[in-house]
């Protein structure tokens, strides 16, 4: 290659190398996708929910699919790079959303989550026939 750019050449499997990176380092090929979050729950607040998960390995961030339909997620997440556990704010009294997470790293990204889901409560409790306002 007389222009002075080295190349590798990569095999699909691991293998190691001598004197290119020094003795003995190894080059591993891309890895797969993280498994997609597992214990997704969600938790209903006042106009809020809450979603939390526990994390997939290798993972470096997650995206968050929802809908006001079950199975409705679709294919474009609602909020990328979000972390557990997410507080999803603003939403309508008495609502049902639906929630999937999705794992993602330099490979890409896992399937969705199991689809979990929760109805926000209203801003104001009833206690005794009397509304309490929220603080």
């Amino acid at each position: 290659m007389g222009d002075g750019k080295a190349c590798l050449f990569v095999e699909s499997s691991p293998f190691t190398t001598s004197g290119l990176f020094g003795s003995g380092a190894t080059i591993k090929p891309a890895t797969n996708p993280p498994s997609a979050p597992s214990g997704v729950t969600a938790v209903a607040g006042q106009l809020r929910i809450t979603v939390s998960w526990s994390p997939s390995a290798g993972a470096t961030s997650y995206n968050l699919y929802r809908s006001s339909s079950p199975s409705g997620e679709g294919g474009s997440p609602y909020l990328t790079g979000v972390t557990s556990p997410f507080i999803d704010t603003g939403l309508i009294e008495g609502v049902t959303w639906y929630y999937t997470v999705t794992a993602v790293n330099g490979t890409g990204e896992s399937s969705q989550s199991s689809e979990v889901s929760a109805t926000t409560t209203d801003a104001y409790f009833r206690l005794r026939g009397q509304a309490i306002g929220a603080r």
